[in-house]
């Protein structure tokens, strides 16, 4: 492989990781957007919301913890997996400004990578060694929440 080789490689892989980074922004404003029509989303919610295993109730739950805490909600929203996805609702559903929603979401998912980051450089070197204990731990880790996840879809029907 010659060097302009690894070097168009490398940068179709930047391109694709800064399109996966954009893809995200979208998605979390077209979620925060939503908030713009909480009546559409609620009936959505209610249809729907079996699919993503999230219920109404639950949305106004995470509303009233938005309300509480504000911007750290949005920031330490990303740092949890389970809620990222649908941590920008509750700001739309508030009308937090579109820029701070932004900027407040931006912080939790730049400690979020860095954090993975750090991971897997500290990491790295020993991969192999992990890996071998990191396999049956990540089937430990997923099952129960597939387990989890297929029995609410059941009992929604």
């Amino acid at each position: 492989m010659c060097l302009g080789e690894l070097l168009v490689g490398l940068q179709i892989v930047h391109r694709s990781h800064a399109l996966r980074g954009l893809d995200g922004i979208v998605r979390d404003q077209l979620l925060h957007g939503c908030g713009i029509f909480p009546h559409r989303l609620r009936r959505l919610v209610e249809r729907h919301g079996r699919w993503f295993t999230a219920e109404w109730h639950e949305i106004e739950r995470a509303q009233r913890h938005f309300m509480r805490h504000g911007a750290a909600f949005v920031c330490l929203g990303r740092l949890l997996p389970a809620i990222r996805t649908f941590v920008s609702l509750p700001p739309g559903l508030a009308r937090m400004a579109p820029v701070r929603y932004l900027l407040w979401s931006a912080v939790g998912t730049a400690a979020w990578t860095g954090l993975l980051a750090g991971a897997g450089w500290q990491l790295g070197a020993r991969y192999g060694e992990i890996q071998t204990v990191l396999a049956p731990l990540t089937f430990a880790v997923i099952l129960p929440f597939l387990a989890w996840y297929l029995w609410r879809l059941y009992k929604s029907f």
